[in-house]
């Protein structure tokens, strides 16, 4: 960690000089004369000379046994701060209560001087002091100092004691001297006390010419220090005093200090210049070491290389520091905390036992930038494993990277742990496979975002006041679907203004997003240009809408069923081309307008229902519309046996009666949808689909039948995808063979975008070129992909032209499926994100506030463990009852004038959601059910 010689970076030290004066401003030098001024400067520009002129200590020095390699220049430069202190009683030293101490530490009569300098605008907290004082020659006529020792304090001050300097200044000019000249030795004993603040010790009588000799080596020869010396004064520098007391550390930016050797910290240190954990190499941060990263430095971990924090703390010594960067390799991750270090092979990081990265842009980045283009991506794919690690107070917690999409997927993992103050907590680019779980997001725009990649984030997850909880973002066609929930504990989404945004994710196998519970905000799903997903069994009371549907397009895999939807403008809101979507067995409670809301010209799937069954979703009770659609015409499935409420007041709804199969009331909480996956053997696939390419090119099919199998031919190659992948080699290159005999538009483009997938740019860049576009859709998705390629070869040369700009955001505000991936695109490419306005949409004021507002109910905390606290204030309420998640009735309280205050105890009841109902004097359900989490 200790400077290269010559590296040509400098450490600059500020220096509180504190001239004390007597309540006049008189008795001591005065900054605003020319002439004390220069003095005091020069004194300052002597002892930077001396800094970066050492001599050698010379070898007949037993005191200084040889060391490290001496440098003549120690590349410190004192930067003096002038700060003055008016008072008559500390002007005078001559009041100082402990003369004969000449040691500076926990003297009250210096330390009530630093406090009184410390009131002042200009006084700077993180530097040492010189105090300036006039009085009786009544300390020997000696500056003096405290000498530190390896003792880390984080109260303790670095202060030397000068006085009777203006009044040897005054003497010296009273003879006609020049005080420069004649009192140089004060500049010797200035270094010579500064360094003993670096826990150099005096050695008197000995070396007469080196810095520390003592009062027997006066004189203006002492210019000279040893090596074993410099060290000390660095290791001071990086793990004692100076830690906390200098903070103004500059240069080094060009500089790497080496670690070579495994190493353990167990204490402070500070850290400026560039430091690089080398091949081969682990070190590792106990609970108590603690790094201290000056401005804009960073951590490279190289490849086959491993930072290991374990309890411990890296943190900015003052402004941000860059982060840390793991080196990847397309040859693996080492994923094991005790595996060997294999040098070709990408380097590891790993924070557990509450391990702490904080103040950096970005804390840990898997993008080697400091590797030159076009070699940069060769190093992508850095490993990380996060396990009760904290995260604060960064521009962005975890930054993933392009990595390896021939097949290998990442095994990073974050887990139990939580990022505070940090607007972006993982980002994750074209990189498939990273799992978060039961960890906390406090964040105000993205708790993970991620491009074109697959991600898992389940079991309990916390996202609170993000802009978005969750941004998946897609701008071409590939293979791997993310999944958002599943099983294990739900996410939770507090007041978030999109809880999980779906921007274009367009993935052979279907993404997943099941088990969340999202209270509060404005939009719980934003679901706009996906496709083939799955939106089940999620808990959503939001302010405007549960799920928003923009142009998800025509995929018959786009399913949203299972859901418990309380509150809100309307409960699922579509427009634009939606023609594959179908809504099943949802409950719809508490909702203001509609329950499903199409708007003019959008379209959702002709038929809603499950085959010849009903579509079994549980409206409100009462007059509120059910399914209010100003597009295409919708047939609504319904069996009028059905226990579920009918769907009254609709508009432009076709009803088809005629079902005689239902599935059992949603709004019991006793179903639980599960996904079934059709199984296929590759033989079996590749049979269908030449069948359906054989029948498709006959004559006389009608449009509808053509739709219809284009469709089913769309879902069997997802089904081969999803076969191919599972492997740990997938076989990219038969998949691409395959789809580049196919005709279909849908199909060409997600052949295009598994090229892409595998990195094969230029591949990508020629097949686009072959495509025949046969209307503007086509045309504009082609125009908008050609950019994202350029920008995907040199993205750090890439510019946008105004005129490019200018379409590409006209492109982006129309509603139909391929335009989702040019929002997407416009996104990546200049920061600007497409919003559709909700029509019909509550007034800002009142989107905030309870659907019921009437009402006052609190529970706290939620989620816990055991007991409950539930507040109910309103004298409607006569009853509240509490249900499983399979709908068993576990608790019943009946409340005498509408009002209870006390104690739900659970700690019989397994883990798990569970559901609070509050009902009337006619026991009728009133307000939206309330989860409940037992951890």
């Amino acid at each position: 960690m200790v400077p290269a010689i010559d590296v040509g970076g400098q450490i600059n030290l500020n220096v509180n000089v504190i001239i004390v004066q007597k309540a006049n401003g008189t008795g001591n030098f005065d900054i605003n004369n020319s002439t004390h001024l220069a003095f005091l400067n020069s004194l300052y520009s002597h002892n930077n000379n001396v800094l970066s002129n050492w001599l050698n200590t010379s070898g007949n020095c037993p005191v200084f046994p040889s060391g490290p390699l001496f440098r003549q220049n120690l590349n410190i430069t004192l930067i003096p701060n002038y700060v003055i202190v008016k008072n008559d009683y500390y002007a005078n030293h001559g009041n100082d209560p402990n003369p004969t101490i000449l040691n500076t530490y926990n003297k009250s009569f210096l330390n009530s001087i630093v406090s009184l300098a410390s009131l002042q605008p200009n006084y700077k907290s993180n530097a040492s002091d010189v105090i300036l004082t006039e009085g009786p020659n009544i300390y020997n006529g000696q500056m003096y100092a405290s000498i530190t020792n390896d003792a880390y304090s984080n109260t303790r001050r670095l202060i030397t004691h000068n006085p009777r300097l203006f009044e040897n200044y005054n003497y010296k000019l009273s003879l006609g001297q020049d005080p420069f000249t004649t009192l140089n030795d004060i500049f010797y004993t200035f270094l010579h006390e500064l360094f003993h603040h670096f826990t150099l010790q005096g050695n008197q009588n000995s070396c007469a010419s080196n810095i520390m000799c003592g009062t027997s080596c006066v004189g203006d020869a002492r210019n000279q220090i040893a090596g074993c010396q410099e060290a000390r004064i660095y290791k001071s520098l990086m793990g004692y005093f100076h830690v906390k007391t200098v903070d103004n550390f500059s240069s080094f930016l060009d500089h790497n200090a080496e670690l070579t050797q495994n190493t353990t910290l167990n204490q402070e240190v500070a850290v400026f210049s560039q430091l690089v954990i080398k091949t081969g190499t682990t070190l590792t941060i106990n609970s108590n070491g603690i790094i201290n990263m000056a401005k804009d430095r960073r951590i490279v971990v190289e490849r086959g290389a491993k930072l290991v924090i374990n309890g411990g703390k890296i943190r900015a010594l003052g402004p941000q520091w860059k982060g840390i960067i793991v080196e990847g390799s397309s040859l693996g991750q080492n994923t094991h905390l005790s595996n060997p270090l294999i040098p070709n092979q990408s380097g590891v990081v790993y924070v557990y036992n509450g391990g702490v990265i904080e103040g950096a842009k970005d804390a840990i980045a898997m993008d080697a930038y400091h590797i030159a283009w076009p070699n940069t991506p060769n190093y992508y794919g850095g490993y990380a494993y996060l396990n009760n690690a904290v995260i604060n107070n960064c521009n962005r917690g975890l930054a993933f990277m392009q990595y390896a999409r021939n097949g290998n997927k990442d095994l990073s993992k974050i887990t139990n742990s939580s990022f505070y103050n940090t607007p972006y907590g993982i980002t994750i680019w074209a990189d498939d496979g990273v799992i978060i779980e039961n960890t906390l997001f406090n964040c105000n725009q993205d708790g993970v975002y991620s491009l074109d990649a697959q991600v898992f984030v389940r079991d309990n997850c916390r996202f609170n006041n993000c802009a978005n909880g969750i941004f998946l973002n897609g701008t071409i066609n590939y293979s791997y679907g993310s999944e958002i929930g599943i099983g294990g504990m739900p996410n939770v989404f507090t007041t978030c203004n999109k809880s999980i945004r779906i921007q274009s994710q367009n993935t052979a196998a279907s993404l997943l997003v099941s088990n969340n519970i999202v209270n509060g905000g404005y939009q719980g799903i934003y679901l706009d240009g996906a496709s083939n997903y799955y939106i089940s069994d999620n808990t959503i009371s939001v302010s405007e809408q549960a799920i928003r549907c923009i142009a998800t397009g025509n995929t018959s895999t786009n399913i949203i069923s299972d859901n418990l939807i309380t509150g809100g403008f309307n409960g699922i809101h579509y427009s634009g081309n939606n023609s594959g979507v179908r809504y099943l067995r949802n409950c719809f409670q508490s909702i203001i307008t509609s329950a499903i809301y199409g708007s003019s010209g959008a379209s959702a799937y002709s038929i809603q229902g499950n085959g010849s069954c009903s579509a079994d979703n549980c409206f409100n009770n009462g007059s509120t519309p059910a399914y209010v659609n100003y597009g295409s015409l919708v047939t609504y499935v319904h069996n009028p046996n059905y226990v579920c409420t009918y769907p009254n007041n609709s508009v432009n709804i076709n009803y088809n009666s005629s079902s005689s199969c239902s599935y059992i009331d949603p709004c019991s909480s006793q179903y639980l949808f599960i996904q079934k996956e059709n199984i296929y053997t590759e033989n079996v696939l590749l049979q269908k689909l030449e069948e359906f390419r054989i029948i498709e090119k006959k004559d006389g099919q009608a449009q509808e039948e053509k739709i219809k199998m284009k469709n089913e031919r769309y879902t069997l190659y997802q089904e081969y995808i999803k076969l191919k992948t599972k492997d740990a080699e997938p076989e990219l290159d038969r998949i691409v063979e395959l789809l580049d005999n196919e005709e279909d538009f849908q199909l060409q483009i997600l052949s295009y975008g598994l090229r892409i997938q595998q990195g094969n740019l230029n591949g990508a860049s020629n097949y686009l070129n072959l495509l025949k576009p046969v209307n503007k859709e086509q045309i504009d998705y082609i125009f908008a992909q050609k950019l994202y390629l350029e920008f995907l070869k040199g993205p750090n040369k890439y510019k946008l032209t105004e005129n490019d700009y200018t379409r590409l955001l006209d492109n982006a505000k129309i509603q139909q499926p391929l335009y989702g991936h040019t929002r997407a695109i416009l996104f990546v490419l200049t920061g600007t994100l497409i919003e559709f306005e909700t029509e019909n949409q509550l007034p800002v004021l009142e989107r905030n506030k309870d659907i019921q507002n009437a009402i006052q109910f609190d529970i706290f905390p939620n989620p816990l463990s055991n007991i409950f606290n539930i507040e109910i204030q309103n004298t409607r309420i006569a009853s509240f009852n509490i249900y499983s998640i399979h709908g068993e009735l576990v608790y019943k309280q009946v409340i005498e004038n509408g009002n209870f205050n006390g104690r739900v105890d659970l700690s019989d009841k397994p883990k798990g959601i569970y559901y609070l109902k509050t009902f009337d004097l006619n026991n009728q359900q009133i307000m939206e059910t309330k989860p409940l989490i037992k951890l």
